[in-house]
């Protein structure tokens, strides 16, 4: 099975990541792509196909979604095989 959890994270322009969904105005936008731009900052591009300047000092809360680990059993050895 593939478990999904979605978790808040803190990010700023260097730890965003394509998948997050970000909340601006009360509404959710998924980042579908990025392009960095000078002083380190990055244009975001959303599925809606809106965009956002994130400049480094910007610091936001996003949804991210990660597999689940704690889910899935450890692999153990059976004795006599």
């Amino acid at each position: 099975m593939n478990y999904r959890v979605v978790i808040p994270v803190d990010v700023n322009a260097d730890t965003i990541k394509v998948a997050d969904v970000v909340t601006i105005g009360g509404r959710e936008l998924r980042v579908c792509d990025m392009i960095a731009l000078p002083g380190r900052a990055k244009r975001l591009v959303f599925e809606s196909g809106e965009t956002f300047t994130m400049l480094p000092s910007t610091l936001m809360s996003v949804d991210r979604v990660q597999p689940n680990t704690a889910l899935r059993r450890p692999y153990r050895q059976l004795k006599g095989r």
